[in-house]
């Protein structure tokens, strides 16, 4: 019984988000300048901000990075708990030419260093930073293909990867009752992973050297978690009575991360050493899933003849059906800026900026439901060092990244309608500072 029960509360509702990739973008250039990089991206972060930047670039690349996120948000004050990531990041950038053609192939990889996925399971009531807590705990992996058919427009497109879980627990034996030591139970868990696939799709435009155009689709994707329980067997009370072939069972099917479609257009402009860049992108939020499980719960335990009346099994408890979150539609605003100069025949430098606005997608929670958000404020920095120093062993400038991010989380005021809510009201705000480094060479 123990087990199932264990069960039922990692069936509960569970926090859904995306990837960390969303939040802090791909490589220490695109996380500098605010992720303001559909029209700018040729690298391997063309994975992620725009597959049809792959073609643009001439060099094959190989990059190797780490990135470190710090939440510090709160609720009344105190710390709401939202772990912090870091992880590995990796990527590469393959061009050639077939039939006279420019084309290219590329991956792009985020891998946490202490966990692939997690899933976290709580209550609807239970308050929750909603798009950080599961957010930015995931692995991300990406494949395109890009080519330029006219010199200065490419179009590229591929497949990002997540994986869903299905699993069953089986429990089988006796349950004695009131010492639960004398039972004997056996049980057999089974867990699948599939994969799940969403698109990326993107076009770049050059009509001038100054001036750049890209678009880009970023598909729909949700991680479904399905979980059944069943425990079947005989119980026994006091030595005394037996029910047999007694089945007890849980299923619950929850999402346990959802990405909505995105849309997004970039320009940049290149006026002497500066580059300028300008993202807006869509986000679907309206078609966001809950994360509350739907959970139903049956029993069929028989009662024996002799019992008939003197025995009463309750009523399996009512299954959970989760609210409709009700999320908004938004248009992230996103600003970049690179100046940069060779200071010497093996020496380039470049420093960057940028500025986001993130407007929350999270209605007031006045009711069951506490999903914690608020607007968001994002300012970002970093350097780049081209070095020419090791031409003896690589024939291409080696290229350093780094970059530092600042989130700041306008505080927001929580008022419920009933003066019993078991939460009440409450404040929220906080601040996520970020880091991380990217080496890439050149061949």
């Amino acid at each position: 019984m123990r087990t199932l029960l264990l069960l039922a509360v990692l069936a509960g509702p569970t926090a859904a988000t995306a990837n960390p990739i969303d939040s802090f973008g791909l490589g220490s250039r695109g996380a500098s300048m605010s992720g303001a990089m559909a029209a700018v991206a040729t690298d391997f972060a063309a994975n992620y901000y725009n597959p049809a930047g792959l073609a643009r670039g001439r060099d094959l690349t190989l990059s190797f990075g780490y990135v470190w996120a710090d939440p510090d948000l709160t609720m009344n004050g105190e710390d709401a708990g939202v772990d912090s990531a870091h992880g590995i990041v990796f990527g590469a950038a393959a061009p050639g030419v077939a039939a006279g053609i420019p084309f290219a192939f590329g991956i792009g990889l985020y891998l946490p260093d202490d966990r692939v996925s997690r899933v976290r399971s709580l209550p609807q009531r239970t308050p929750r930073w909603e798009l950080y807590d599961n957010r930015i705990q995931r692995l991300y992996l990406a494949a395109n293909v890009a080519i330029e058919p006219v010199p200065g427009f490419s179009m590229g497109g591929g497949l990002a990867f997540m994986s869903a879980t299905n699993g069953t627990l089986d429990v089988q034996g006796v349950v004695t009752y009131p010492d639960p030591a004398q039972s004997d139970l056996r049980h057999r868990v089974d867990a699948d992973l599939s994969s799940v696939r969403y698109p990326q799709v993107g076009l770049r435009w050059a009509p001038t050297k100054w001036l750049e155009v890209g678009l880009v689709y970023r598909g729909e994707f949700q991680l479904d978690l399905h979980l059944d329980a069943v425990l079947s067997g005989d119980l026994v009370a006091f030595d005394a009575y037996t029910i047999e072939n007694a089945r007890v069972a849980l299923e619950s099917t929850s999402v346990n991360a959802f990405l909505p479609q995105q849309v997004v257009l970039g320009v940049a402009l290149r006026p002497g050493p500066f580059l300028i860049a300008i993202d807006l992108t869509w986000i679907d939020w309206s078609a966001y899933r809950s994360p509350t499980s739907k959970v139903d719960y049956s029993m069929d335990i028989p009662i024996p003849p002799d019992l008939q009346g003197s025995v009463t099994i309750p009523q399996a408890p009512p299954g959970v059906r989760p609210l409709d979150p009700d999320f908004r539609d938004r248009v992230v605003p996103r600003l970049g800026a690179e100046w940069s100069r060779d200071l010497s025949s093996s020496f380039r430098l470049a420093a960057r900026a940028g500025w986001a606005f993130e407007a929350t997608p999270v209605p007031d929670q006045p009711g069951e439901t506490n999903f914690v958000d608020s607007d968001r404020h994002v300012l970002t920095a970093g350097i780049g060092l081209e070095l020419g120093i090791l031409r003896a062993i690589l024939p291409k400038p080696v290229r350093v990244d780094v970059h530092g991010q600042l989130f700041v989380f306008d505080e927001r005021e929580i008022e419920k309608e009933s003066p019993a809510d078991a939460v009440g009201d409450y404040r929220a705000d906080g601040t996520i500072t970020a880091a991380g480094a990217t080496l890439g060479a050149q061949f």
